[in-house]
């Protein structure tokens, strides 16, 4: 390599600006590109110009590839980093490294800092007497509070300094309180006066002390709050006129309403994202291995002999089971609300910390002695002459797990995900994998080929295998029927004769979904309070039908069939099943397994409705089930409890209605009257009109 003349530059561009100790807000996208400028005699076709971020926050990174520009003498690269939606403030370092062809690559540095409450405006509040004594501010005149939310979220944990000063940039004169707070204060004026606030940040300067840099918003401009103060107003005489302000229904919160948080904690922590982490992290991480794989492969001739058929697919079922077993009960613990507490923050009108919702979920349940009151309610009623309960599975007396600690799983999630043809995919190759050709004089997968290289193929084998231990899907849809009335149709259930239909189900359900509908327009309405009677009585409805469906296999059922539909996701999120089933990578699926379903209904020439909507369905359905059949409905006659059910859980039904009507084609919101014919013969007869055309 040449010998270098000059030192080589990097410079930093934040939205397109200079500008360094950039503060960003959650949820932002920040543009940043850097150029790199080489040494006067080396091209700059020699180096290569890589970002990266470094932080503990989960950021997602888009990068673009190398640019050269200004006759070759500039190298330039681009990333938009999206920060996450988190309370906690956090420090994040872009790294640009510039490496040569031949030589040792150089790097720079520029800090960015995630900030909560960053776009809220500066607040400003009047001082009354009292508030003054307990701060310890001199007495004998007004004083006016200055307050930032940016100071609880991120100011203070990174050691920024505040600069508060007038239109004339001159520094405004604070008046310290005797009481340690967060909040500025100052002598309230005598005039309308602007106020603004600053932030610079102090940085070490080697043998040089401290040096104030400026702290900059969105990459264009010196970060600035501002804000008028007011002189205190003089009393005056009561005014005549009666001023009138519309605004919406406050919320008054129910002690019952953390079950919903609970729900929804549990049902993202038992989400097929989360299980296809689970399942990769015990197969692929650096977890050790089974001590009965060990031993099978120290038999082996080889050490690391491949110890497949059955035992892939028993490994994965054993996996499956246990992550269900450790996910799907009521959350508790501080860590299951973690992912959820945010936006509960926005559900529920204000933040409330893992923590909090922990103690809220245990101060609830232990006022039905630790279990849920619908649960003890139960057992008080149809079970106070019996024994207590019993930790064994085949001793006197009530299952201790089944009281304490019920699994969270609705049986609508399977019926929802079969209908969208999740089973059906997985049986088609499983049929093709058998070399068994397919009905009609062609067979839409004669190309497949599963090779024995990869685990995929083995795992098969084992399912294959297994095809006598799982659930029919004549059980299931005697199970559908009995818990929800929803029959299913095809050639694998003919004539069935179901002793107990829930045939009441879907009519109060539709209902309960109608009246919610209904009162989210009241509710939205500043002109009218919406009455949550109707509501609370649709809730109880549904509540004791739900409660009648929930015998014989209602234990184990869903149970189950979430095990086997969870693996069915997994083998086709597979690598193997993306090489063969090649789908549309420009759709925004929102899981892996997704793509294989909507390829394999396109070869076989099923319902052309994307498998997004049944996923919705079963996902947004089961979590709306949950909170009816679980929460004790029965013993409440408080309205309000109603209006906090509709209102946390809006975005759940509203997305049913869409995906209901976008499946079906029937309106749930339709004022004229609700639809109540099932799914299932809305399906058939739109299929019957696909195929016609």
């Amino acid at each position: 390599m040449a010998k270098q003349t000059s030192t080589p530059n990097f410079r930093f561009l934040f939205r397109n600006e200079e500008a360094q100790n950039q503060l960003v807000a959650p949820g932002d996208t920040l543009p940043v590109t850097v150029e790199f400028t080489p040494a006067d005699n080396v091209p700059s076709r020699d180096w290569t110009l890589t970002l990266e971020a470094k932080t503990d926050q989960d950021i997602s990174i888009f990068p673009s590839s190398n640019d050269t520009r200004d006759d070759g003498k500039i190298v330039s690269s681009t990333i938009f980093l999206t920060f996450p939606k988190t309370s906690n403030p956090t420090p994040i370092e872009i790294i640009a490294i510039a490496t040569p062809s031949d030589g040792n690559p150089i790097s720079r540095s520029r800090p960015v800092y995630l900030v909560n409450g960053l776009y809220e405006a500066l607040q400003v509040t009047q001082i009354d007497d009292a508030t003054r004594d307990d701060l310890g501010l001199p007495a004998g005149g007004a004083y006016v509070r200055l307050r930032h939310p940016g100071f609880a979220g991120g100011f203070k944990a990174f050691d920024l300094q505040p600069a508060w000063t007038d239109p004339n940039h001159r520094p405004v004169d604070l008046v310290n309180p005797a009481v340690e707070t967060d909040d500025f204060f100052m002598p309230a004026p005598a005039k309308p006066v602007q106020v603004t606030l600053s932030l610079t940040r102090e940085v070490k300067i080697l043998g040089a002390g401290k040096r104030a840099e400026p702290l900059y918003f969105r990459g264009d401009s010196l970060f600035a709050a501002s804000a008028w103060i007011e002189p205190p107003r003089a009393s005056q005489p009561p005014d005549p006129v009666v001023r009138v302000a519309l605004q919406r229904t406050g919320a008054v919160m129910t002690r019952d309403a953390i079950v919903n948080n609970a729900i929804r904690a549990s049902a993202q922590a038992m989400s097929s994202g989360r299980y296809f982490q689970f399942i990769d992290r015990v197969f692929c991480g650096e977890h050790p291995q089974p001590p009965h794989l060990m031993e099978l492969r120290q038999q082996a001739r080889h050490p690391h002999a491949f110890v497949g058929g059955v035992n892939a697919y028993e490994m994965l079922k054993t996996a499956t089971q246990v992550f269900l077993l450790t996910h799907c009960g009521v959350a508790r613990d501080p860590d299951a609300f973690r992912d959820t507490a945010e936006e509960d923050g926005s559900r529920l009108g204000e933040y409330v910390s893992p923590e909090e919702l922990s103690s809220r979920i245990t101060s609830y349940l232990d006022l039905s002695s630790g279990r849920l009151p619908y649960i003890q309610r139960i057992i008080d009623t149809a079970f106070a002459d019996r024994e207590g309960t019993s930790r064994g599975l085949l001793c006197h007396g009530l299952i201790a797990a089944r009281i304490d600690a019920p699994c969270l799983v609705e049986l609508i999630w399977s019926y929802w995900h079969e209908e969208g043809m999740l089973v059906q995919t997985l049986n088609a190759i499983s049929r093709r994998f058998q070399n068994v050709r397919a009905p009609g004089g062609r067979d839409p997968l004669a190309h497949l080929e599963i090779d024995p290289l990869r685990p995929l193929n083995g795992v098969l084998w084992g399912y294959i295998q297994d095809e006598w231990n799982r659930l029919s899907v004549q059980r299931r849809a005697y199970e559908y029927d009995h818990q929800y009335g929803l029959p299913i149709y095809g050639r694998a259930v003919p004539g069935l004769r179901p002793a107990d239909s829930r045939s009441k189900f879907l009519e109060a359900f539709h209902n309960l979904l109608h009246r919610t509908y209904v009162f989210y327009k009241e509710d939205s309405d500043t002109t009218v309070i919406a009455d949550g009677y109707p509501l609370l009585n649709s809730l109880k409805e549904v509540h004791l039908l739900l409660a009648q469906g929930a015998h014989n296999q209602f234990g184990d059922l869903p149970w189950t069939a979430r095990v086997e539909m969870l693996m069915q996701q997994w083998i086709l999120a597979r690598p193997e099943m993306r090489d063969f089933l090649q789908s549309r990578p420009m759709v925004p699926y929102t899981e892996r397994w997704m793509p294989a379903v909507d390829t394999m209904k396109t070869l076989q020439g099923w319902s052309d409705v994307t498998v997004t909507h049944f996923r919705d369905l079963g996902v947004y359905g089961e979590q709306v089930l949950l909170s009816v059949r679980w929460n004790d409905w029965i013993g409440i006659n408080d309205e309000n409890a109603a209006k906090n059910w509709a209102r946390y859980w809006r975005p759940e039904i509203q997305s049913y209605i869409h995906a209901y009507r976008a499946v079906t084609g029937a309106d749930l919101s339709n004022p004229e009257g609700v639809d109540v014919t099932p799914p299932s013969w809305h399906l058939r007869k739109r299929l019957a009109l696909q195929r016609a055309r």
